[in-house]
């Protein structure tokens, strides 16, 4: 067993209470939790896949089983299986072996195999491969189970079909070169395309059957193939770029793709040197956001001509509809000097000119016909064909976009285009409760499709997909004739649940389905908990059937998946109670009042064996709003990154409190200050907690809201902050590893602060722990990463220097390699046995580590770890 593991169970396994029933959570539990990844429904809802998967450890299984019950398959380290042949089987490669299942049966076609390809038209029913160390290709028809075979073809490397012609394209590689074939799948014949070492990119247009493909390497020559033609051209060569083709247009007339300008030799005369001047673009010389040479251009068959899409460093999105004329051109802030959002344009794909400007959020018409865009306040409509704009929301008096409360949070984002109309023109657009639908071409009056019910009941509604196992919101379509189901969220109870629509015609208020003390799915749980809860599949419909797949858990039940036709009766596919065997933890919803008068809620964690005669530490971690997690599982890590893994510490004893934070603008750091402080103020009321032993931690946002606390007042008896900024000025004017710091201040930034330094210096002196270090009188814990790309390590450094030269009491962890904030491998498993044997000091009185006591010099950093409790007596 691993060292730390051992470390870390001795850590947890010395303040057992003797009358646990349970086993606490420790080391060697984080093996027995899996999670329910990439759950997926067939189109009539006969058959369910999912993958039970410990990330940490690497481990995954496939599930396969029927909706009835009746029939499962398990395939182990398997991350997912692809349903082919009008879904009727399930096709997973093994390592060198394709296994084809037929659902609901146990027939298994195992083959062995050195490649193979699938037909990519709607039914997917044939299958091409090879067999390793065999020259055949061999076709077989799923259903029918007819085989054929080309014999000696060569060893294929890949493989591209052609529905509408019938037709194969594989790449065939030998010692010495590659070559092109084409197989006519009626006939079996060959057809021989090209020859060359050099054989590079291939690029299918399935929809009009050509395709092209790149020779050479630097130099490229770029070859158009027609395959009904029978016709190879020559397009173009280019000795001074690489050519990477992309994908022809809708209707096949130009070819889309990047020039890569090749490396010029470098000059050894002259000087290692970068020239900084006030007239560079920001990110200039950043080493990850100085994009590359790489420029989005179009050919054009007609006319053999290249236009270049992009207008300085940017990204290019094609529109879909409209034959690939439009696109959406991204130019990202931390390269133009933007604000923290991007810019967006609308630019013709055929001749690049910009058509229209406009701000960061652009969602497109699944038909390419119409934008939706947010220009301060309100959403507009931008028809391309007439140029025509439309406000949508004009006459809403921006009601439908407030934050409750007026709280300044950088998380608090709508949800925006949540769907589209299938044949009306219309979109759907969510506020912070309720959802609208708005005509495209503002012929008729928005409607608010949940009667604001939402907002007068604090439920917040969005929308189920249809074989949505990702939540692309803005490609939902809407039939306006039939059943809308909604997931709703009451933001004061914290029930989830289920409401309907009759169809989007319909009035009057959302009809219940139901609402339940747990979690179906969440939207916000995202950004309360990064990482740590377990929410992440949204509820999906079978696209041909009226069942629908999800999830239900509670802060006490594992998340497992259900079936359900009408939300009333649901059963159970999964049944995994990992939890049953461990001293779990209860939560409790907490509401008390912060200074000025709002009211906040939080959650109170406490172990499942809790005895109120005692008295308990309680560690504060904080990440904005924590709320919304009352009923949410959190599935035990053994790597949570850079934060205390709850499930662990409360099975161990302590308490934990997440508390919500509202913020105002300008003074985010007050902000987290006064929750904290005024819910500890709360809490220690409590006879079971003991007001001696708080903690607080954070990390990254919240590792600079534990800095700014604990140099603001003595409540706390130890922190722990892990790649938190400490100094707003230096903060402001740093370049680190892809982040210009500058715009994570200004409007739309995390930190808050609502303007430019120069225009209020002293609300950022203010927000800056660094300044008040002569007043921390918690002995803190400070981990960074050397290489953050989001927080300077120079800014810890320089909070680290200043509480050291003053005496306090703070130690520094910096971790060499890891590139982020998050910690893993044998560097997480350090953190968490130090950050624990730090808690366990201050806040249990137990003897403290000898790294804590005597530090550990850098001579001896890979020869003692120093994890040992110091038994003398002497104090840190």
């Amino acid at each position: 067993m691993n060292k730390f593991i051992l470390l870390l169970l001795n850590i947890v396994l010395v303040s057992l209470p003797a009358y646990s029933q349970k086993k606490i959570i420790d080391t060697t539990a984080y093996a027995n939790w899996s999670e329910i990844r990439y759950p997926s429904l067939t189109a009539d809802g006969k058959y369910i896949s999912y993958t039970l998967m410990n990330r940490d450890l690497n481990r995954r299984v496939l599930h396969l089983m029927s909706a009835d019950g009746k029939w499962n398959k398990t395939i182990p380290d398997q991350y997912y299986g692809e349903m082919v042949a009008d879904e009727k089987y399930c096709l997973i490669k093994s390592s060198d072996t394709l296994h084809l299942i037929k659902l609901g049966t146990d027939k298994t076609l195992s083959i062995k195999v050195s490649s193979y390809g699938m037909s990519d038209d709607q039914a997917r029913n044939v299958l091409y491969f090879q067999s390793s160390g065999n020259n055949d290709l061999f076709i077989r028809n799923i259903t029918s189970e007819e085989n054929r075979e080309i014999k000696d073809l060569g060893v294929v490397d890949s493989y591209y079909f052609f529905p509408k012609v019938k037709s194969l394209l594989v790449k065939v590689k030998d010692s010495l070169q590659f070559d092109l074939k084409l197989i006519d799948l009626t006939t079996l014949k060959v057809r021989e395309i090209s020859k060359s070492q050099d054989l590079r990119v291939i690029t299918p247009d399935t929809i009009n059957s050509q395709f092209t493909f790149t020779i050479g390497d630097h130099t490229t020559d770029l070859w158009h193939y027609n395959i009904a033609e029978n016709k190879s051209t020559h397009l173009f060569r280019s000795t001074t770029e690489l050519i990477y083709p992309m994908r022809f247009s809708e209707d096949g007339n130009r070819l889309f793709f990047l020039q890569s300008k090749l490396d010029s030799t470098r000059s050894e005369s002259l000087a290692d040197l970068n020239i900084w001047s006030y007239r560079d673009a920001p990110g200039m010389y950043d080493p990850i956001m100085s994009f590359g040479n790489d420029l989005y251009s179009v050919f054009s068959f007609k006319d053999k001509s290249i236009v270049h899409l992009q207008h300085g460093k940017s990204r290019i999105d094609l529109l879909s509809g409209n034959g690939d004329r439009y696109a959406i051109e991204i130019r990202d802030s931390l390269l133009d000097g933007s604000r923290f959002t991007p810019k967006s344009s609308l630019i013709s794909s055929v001749d690049g000119r910009v058509m229209k400007e406009f701000g960061p959020y652009v969602f497109s018409a699944p038909d390419g016909k119409f934008l939706v865009y947010v220009n301060g306040k309100d959403y507009f409509a931008y028809e391309i064909a007439t140029g025509t704009t439309t406000n949508l929301t004009a006459h809403l008096n921006n009601t439908w976009i407030k934050t409750e409360d007026g709280d300044y949070d950088f998380a608090n984002l709508t949800a925006g285009v949540v769907a589209w109309g299938k044949d009306d023109h219309s979109v759907y657009i969510a506020d912070e409760f309720d959802l609208w639908k708005f005509d495209l071409t503002g012929e008729t009056s928005a409607k608010c499709l949940t009667a604001e019910y939402g907002r007068k009941n604090k439920i917040a509604f969005t929308i189920i997909g249809v074989n949505q196992t990702k939540p692309m919101f803005n490609q939902l379509i809407i039939d306006a004739d039939k059943k809308i189901v909604l997931v709703a969220f009451n933001k004061v109870t914290k029930q989830n649940g289920f409401y309907y629509i009759k169809n989007s015609k319909a009035t009057g208020d959302p009809v219940k389905l139901i609402m339940k003390d747990g979690t179906y799915w969440i939207s916000s749980l995202a950004l309360s908990f990064p990482g740590l809860t377990s929410n992440s599949f949204k509820p999906v419909k079978a696209a041909n059937s009226d069942l629908y797949l999800l999830e239900y858990s509670t802060a006490t039940e594992f998340p497992n998946l259900f079936l359900t036709k009408d939300f009333n009766k649901f059963t159970q596919l999964t049944n995994l109670h990992p939890e049953k065997e461990y001293n779990w933890f209860t939560t409790e919803l907490v509401n008390w009042q912060v200074p000025g008068g709002r009211m906040l809620q939080g959650v109170l964690y406490k172990p499942e064996n809790f005895d109120s005669t005692r008295q308990y530490p309680i560690i504060f971690y904080h990440y904005r709003k924590a709320s919304a997690n009352l009923n949410a599982y959190m599935i035990p890590r053994q790597y949570p990154g850079c934060v205390i893994d709850i499930p662990t510490y409360v099975s161990n004893g302590y308490l934990v409190f997440t508390p919500d934070i509202y913020f105002t603008k300008g003074e985010t750091g007050k902000s987290a200050l006064d929750a904290l402080t005024s819910a500890a103020d709360e809490l220690v009321k409590r006879p079971y907690i003991d007001e001696r032993r708080l903690g607080v931690q954070g990390c990254s946002f919240s590792g600079f809201t534990t800095n700014y606390i604990v140099t603001h007042t003595g409540r706390f008896a130890a922190a722990a902050s892990a790649s938190g900024l400490a100094d707003f000025v230096s903060g402001y004017n740093s370049i680190n590893g892809g982040a210009i710091k500058q715009e994570q201040f200004e409007d739309g930034g995390p930190y808050q602060m609502g303007s430019k330094l120069w225009e209020n210096p002293q609300a950022y002196i203010r927000n800056s722990p660094v300044f008040n270090v002569p007043d921390l009188t918690t002995p803190l814990l400070l981990m960074h990463t050397t290489k953050d790309f989001t927080v300077p390590f120079s800014n810890a450094m320089e909070f680290y220097l200043a509480a050291k030269r003053l005496g306090k009491k703070v130690w520094l962890l910096e971790y060499g390699n890891n590139s982020s904030h998050i910690v893993t491998g044998k560097e997480g498993d350090d953190f968490n046995i130090r950050m624990m044997q730090f808690f366990n000091y201050y806040l249990r009185n137990e003897n403290p580590p000898r790294w804590l006591t005597e530090g550990r010099l850098p001579k001896n950093k890979n020869t003692d770890a120093a994890f040992d409790l110091d038994n003398s007596g002497r104090i840190p």
